[in-house]
């Protein structure tokens, strides 16, 4: 694990250098630079590199306009970290219910409706979803007679203006999360010792939360972590 991660931090300070310069030449050779008397936010031409790289390393990332780089991405880049964070936590609630909700109390099996839900939720991407909702939400105002969308589609706020974003990035990993608690839930419930508690007279819910929970915690953690990858990789 420690190799792992020296061998991607080599990566991250090696390639950075290289995209910044990649970045300036490319910047230096723009065709808008060709322009006479227009210079806007370009590297100047005669400036050595050094100096920006000297300029980068200070915390200078430069300026669109009159506001810095950071300046600009300080409210996108917070705004995102709050969504991702509800957005983990809305997976979690729905994935541990709908994957727990999926095995049969009878059986031990997953049920039907889980299977086709799981499946399908799991493979359709976060901007088709997106697109479908606002489409539906945009033909229901217009043609229903509505003032205006029961939910914002554009903007941002702490309110109302989450509920989509919330929706389209946490629908796809919290079936996905369902999908995998289930299944792993169901090779669970059918061992000898579960069957032994079953048989003691254990209630189903105390053999869900004391006895096979606790052997699947490890891979749902996991999981999880693989489902905030989806997540970060939806955000934009």
């Amino acid at each position: 694990m420690l190799r792992l991660f020296l061998r991607k931090l080599g990566f991250i300070l090696i390639s950075i250098p290289v995209l910044h310069w990649v970045g300036v030449q490319y910047a230096r050779l723009h065709p808008r630079f060709s322009r006479p008397g227009f210079r806007g936010n370009l590297p100047d031409p005669e400036l050595p590199y050094r100096a920006y790289f000297d300029q980068a390393v200070a915390g200078d990332f430069g300026r669109i306009g009159t506001v810095s780089i950071p300046d600009l991405l300080g409210n996108p880049i917070l705004n995102s970290l709050r969504l991702v964070g509800l957005a983990v936590l809305l997976t979690v609630v729905v994935g541990m219910l709908v994957g727990f909700l999926s095995i049969s109390t009878k059986t031990g099996r997953v049920r039907p409706w889980s299977l086709i839900l799981t499946t399908a939720g799991s493979s359709i991407p976060g901007f088709l979803l997106g697109g479908v909702v606002i489409t539906v939400i945009v033909y229901q105002t217009l043609y229903g007679g509505l003032k205006k969308t029961p939910l914002p589609i554009s903007g941002y706020g702490l309110d109302l203006h989450l509920v989509l974003p919330m929706l389209v990035l946490a629908t796809r990993p919290a079936l996905h999360l369902a999908k995998v608690i289930a299944g792993l839930l169901e090779h669970e419930l059918q061992k000898d010792y579960i069957r032994t508690a079953r048989g003691k007279g254990a209630r189903w819910g105390r053999v869900l939360r004391v006895h096979a929970l606790r052997n699947i915690i490890a891979p749902i953690i996991v999981v999880v972590g693989q489902s905030m990858r989806l997540i970060v990789g939806g955000l934009l």
